[in-house]
């Protein structure tokens, strides 16, 4: 029984022993045939499709020329975009896209597997897959590219319309009052509204100043000042305009004193920091002197005027800090009977987001006065100004 036992126990350890080195042979086969694979890297080049940089030059020039039309401030220029033209070197492992080459002695050993699979065969399809599925991948990255390119594109040019087309509206609000009570009762008031309006090349502007005064329960003095303007950018420095002021008054020197005028302006500069803008151009002058109420203190001919004039202006405002800007208003009109000069000089300090402090200096300066009077006249005020934005 023994001698019978000990061949067939002899037969299945042997066909164990043959089957675990078959399975480690292949084993060692396969990484050798892995190792031993000749890979060839790819150098793909991935360009997105952004556009070229003579497309960006042009496009920035055209986007500066409408900028520039409009009297918007002028922004910084805009940075540099990084390149976007990347080189990937596709590493040499099996997971990415290679060619596997395989030797004939290769095929031979494969193809005398006992095992019957094909493994070239197989290789061949996983690297079809890897190959599709990375041919994918690189689609899919060129049409993410390519939309975010023209999302890019798309928000730049929709920045600049609404730079070019928005309507601005700024709005302000100026008032400031004294009171005097004890051995004189006497009480003023000055306020002052103002409102532009900024769409394109085209810039409306328009305000005015109430000035009362009463004295002993009774009103002493009353002004009103009018003043229109109207813009219109022909380049990027220069535009016309077309001023209207006036002066209406009941109990002071003139009843009327308007003034019309028209020409050419031009911004030196138009920052959000520093704005200076210079006008010059003709108009017409008329004054109707109130008889009844002059003086000997009061720096007016008793004659109506009725005649041309040259008008020039110099308006600046800078702003060094987040909170603090200084303005300058200066405006000459010259004619055949006078020639007058007022200046204003502000500084306005924001105490919150709207409300603000402005201390103002207005000069008037005549050329021409009647019984030797002081050619200069000096007014000090300090209002609270409300400027939402």
């Amino acid at each position: 029984m023994q001698n019978r036992l000990l061949p067939l126990l002899y037969l299945i350890i042997s066909s164990q022993a043959y089957s675990e080195d078959s399975i480690t042979s292949r084993s060692v086969e396969s990484s050798s045939t892995a190792n031993s694979s000749l890979t060839v890297p790819k150098d793909d080049t991935q360009t997105t499709s952004t556009p070229s940089e003579s497309d960006q030059q042009a496009n920035s020039d055209t986007d500066s020329t409408e900028q520039g039309l409009t009297f918007e401030p002028t922004p910084p220029p805009p940075e540099e975009p990084p390149s976007t033209t990347e080189q990937h070197d596709t590493p040499t492992s099996s997971s990415n896209n290679e060619d596997i080459v395989t030797t004939p002695s290769e095929n031979k050993d494969n193809a005398a597997s006992d095992d019957g699979i094909d493994e070239e065969l197989i290789a061949e399809l996983l690297n079809e897959d890897d190959s599709s599925a990375d041919d994918e991948k690189k689609d899919s990255d060129t049409k993410d590219s390519g939309k975010t390119a023209v999302k890019s594109k798309t928000a730049q040019t929709k920045s600049t319309e609404s730079s070019v087309g928005s309507a601005t509206w700024l709005p302000e609000i100026e008032f400031g009052y004294r009171s005097e009570q004890g051995n004189e009762d006497e009480r003023s008031l000055n306020a002052r509204l103002a409102l532009s309006h900024i769409s394109g090349r085209l810039r409306n502007s328009g305000s005015i100043k109430i000035y009362m005064k009463n004295e002993d329960g009774k009103e002493d003095e009353r002004d009103q000042t009018y003043q229109l303007q109207s813009d219109y950018k022909i380049s990027p420095r220069f535009y016309i305009y077309g001023n209207f002021k006036g002066i209406d008054s009941k109990y002071s020197s003139y009843f009327h004193d308007y003034t019309v005028s028209s020409g050419l302006g031009y911004q030196l500069t138009n920052t959000e920091t520093l704005k200076i803008e210079t006008e010059l151009g003709p108009g017409y002058r008329y004054q109707e002197p109130n008889t009844d109420e002059i003086d000997d203190d009061d720096p007016i001919f008793p004659d109506n005027v009725a005649e041309p004039i040259i008008r020039a202006s110099l308006t600046a405002n800078w702003k060094p800090l987040d909170n603090t800007s200084f303005k300058f208003d200066g405006t000459m009109v010259s004619g055949s009977s006078n020639t007058r000069f007022n200046t204003e000089i502000s500084i306005i300090n924001y105490i919150t987001e709207d409300i603000a402090l402005k201390i103002s200096q207005n000069i008037e300066h005549l050329s021409r006065v009647p019984n030797n009077l002081e050619k200069t006249d000096t007014i000090l005020t300090i209002n609270i100004l409300y400027a939402p934005k």
